[in-house]
């Protein structure tokens, strides 16, 4: 998130430390990452809407990110990633027809 992403690691309120996990920040976006047992994988994920989702694919690849297609939905084009923890991340942009 803070290499690759340009995301910056925030201090967490101190009642929260206990629990893990890391919050990052980007202009007026927070991001918190959580510890889950990942024993039944949850499907929830954060999706972002980007302009020129080509350019940020090419940009992951490029930083060595694996990244997975997902299946098409009309009007959107879309693909995810998995972060260093496991989370799935998913980037979309609206397709104007």
């Amino acid at each position: 998130y803070s290499n690759v992403l340009g995301f910056n690691e925030v201090e967490k309120p101190l009642e929260l430390k206990k629990n893990g996990g890391l919050w990052f920040q980007l202009n007026n976006i927070q991001l918190h990452i959580g510890v889950e047992n990942f024993e039944n994988k949850s499907k929830a994920h954060p999706a972002f809407e980007v302009e020129n989702l080509e350019k940020v694919k090419e940009y992951l690849i490029a930083n060595k990110i694996e990244i997975k297609e997902e299946i098409k939905i009309p009007n959107q084009e879309r693909f995810s990633f998995r972060d260093p923890f496991g989370n799935r991340i998913e980037f979309l942009e609206y397709i104007k027809e």
